[in-house]
């Protein structure tokens, strides 16, 4: 594992992104300060989930289970490739029925998927399987 890991690749990544992280802090901070009300990000994002989009809380559980409380069972590990495609399939999925169906999402709704996506992404798509 050593003869992977290379540091200046991990510098250039941590520092790439801590620049992301930079400007999105920036740029949210000038959506408020502007005159546009319900212009930033999440507000964006929680009208968006409440249409057509409903699988953008689970993406984000996903993403979060996956990268900071991933399991290190193996009784769940079902391949490198096969959560990122699984999720990428529920999201086409989720987008077709958002189109094609039309339903009322409440919030307990959108947080319960937020849940589901942290235990995909906690169970199947952890970064701790070694």
């Amino acid at each position: 594992m050593e003869e992977l890991f290379n540091p200046e690749a991990y510098r250039m990544v941590r520092n790439i992104m801590i620049g992301f992280a930079i400007f999105y802090v920036l740029f949210e901070v000038a959506l408020n300060l502007n005159e546009l009300e319900d212009d930033t990000s999440n507000i964006i994002l929680l009208d968006a989930a409440k249409k057509q989009f409903f699988f953008i809380p689970f993406a984000l559980g996903a993403i979060l289970g996956h990268l900071f409380i991933g399991t290190t069972n193996k009784a769940f590990y079902i391949g490198d490739g096969w959560p990122v495609y699984i999720l990428f399939a529920l999201a086409i999925i989720c987008t077709i029925i958002g189109y094609k169906v039309e339903f009322k999402k409440p919030l307990w709704f959108l947080c319960l998927l937020l849940l589901l996506g942290l235990a995909y992404g906690h169970f199947l798509w952890s970064l701790n399987f070694d």
